[in-house]
């Protein structure tokens, strides 16, 4: 079984964490630094912070989903195309 390095971020509650880069899917050269990103194999779907989208002009895939996260209301959120990248993971296609 493979073993992979995680991030422990001290103002959160224990989860795994891995470092990982964003990017544009269309335009390689569009780019994040290094993030602390979440792994949470429970999840349906993964978001970002809207700024993050933003300034990696990622593609919009469809006119949006409606999202109820942990307060219960419901909210149209747009999608988009995205390319996550670790040098902790193996690279999947």
């Amino acid at each position: 079984m493979p073993r992979y390095n995680f991030v422990l971020l001290a103002d959160r509650p224990p989860a795994h964490f891995i470092f990982a880069e964003l990017l544009n899917p269309r335009r390689s050269d569009i780019r994040t630094r290094r993030l602390p990103a979440q792994l949470d194999n429970g999840a349906d779907r993964s978001v970002i912070p809207a700024s993050i989208a933003a300034s990696l002009e990622l593609p919009e895939l469809d006119d949006g989903v409606l999202i109820a996260g942990l307060g219960g209301i419901p909210e149209v959120r747009t999608v988009y195309g995205i390319e996550v990248a670790s040098p902790d993971l193996p690279r999947s296609v």
